[in-house]
């Protein structure tokens, strides 16, 4: 069944953020794909093993414990530091406040 609603484009409608080191929080989001649809990725990626390399590649670094284990952490983490990020950025805190004691 799963492998029919792979073959029906109309079926698979999500897709993945892509990461890039451009913009912080599109790793967040791209991340944030990962975890959440970590199987449904994984049988995709099984799926397409023998037709796109680039997917074999992607599968056989996701079978790795430590990625698994990285996506975890950061899945936890990311979200706090995409907070942090659009708080701090120009305009919203003043960082430097000039006493007038003398």
């Amino acid at each position: 069944m799963l492998v029919k609603q792979l073959q029906e484009p109309s079926k698979c409608t999500q897709r993945l953020a892509k990461a890039t080191w451009r913009r912080w929080l599109s790793l967040g989001k791209a991340l944030e794909g990962v975890h959440t649809d970590y199987l449904p990725l994984k049988l995709t990626l099984k799926h397409f093993e023998q037709q796109d390399a680039r997917a074999s590649g992607l599968l056989g670094k996701m079978h790795n414990a430590k990625f698994i284990g990285v996506v975890t952490v950061m899945n936890h983490t990311l979200p706090v530091l995409n907070r942090l990020s659009r708080t701090v950025q120009p305009g919203k805190v003043p960082f430097c406040t000039h006493s007038t004691s003398t």
